[in-house]
């Protein structure tokens, strides 16, 4: 998967924005995200590059979750203008439906 940057400004509040690289990202984190959503890690990374609005919300959950300790994963909501998922452009997947998404990043 292409590398990514993850972009949310909630509304009143300061943008936050984190680079995503899937090939970095941690066990410990990949682990919260399968816990959390039920997918693997392999079906999870599928779903974010295929939009899939939970997908993505764990994406923000695992970032937030660094900055709050001990952030329920139900606790995470969002609207579609408070957030940006983009792929950077020299690796933008290549038969991917979408040009841009929510993006987020990994440990």
């Amino acid at each position: 998967m292409a590398a990514a940057k993850l972009v949310y400004q909630p509304e009143g509040a300061e943008a936050r924005e984190w680079a995503f690289d899937p090939d970095g990202m941690r066990s410990d984190t990949l682990e919260a995200i399968e816990d959390a959503t039920g997918w693997t890690a392999a079906e999870w990374l599928d779903f974010l590059v295929r939009g899939s609005i939970k997908a993505l919300r764990a994406l923000l959950w695992v970032n937030l979750r660094k900055l709050e300790p001990g952030l329920d994963f139900g606790a995470v909501s969002f609207s579609a203008t408070e957030i940006q998922f983009e792929f950077t452009e020299e690796s933008g997947p290549k038969d991917s439906p979408t040009e841009s998404a929510e993006s987020g990043t990994g440990d």
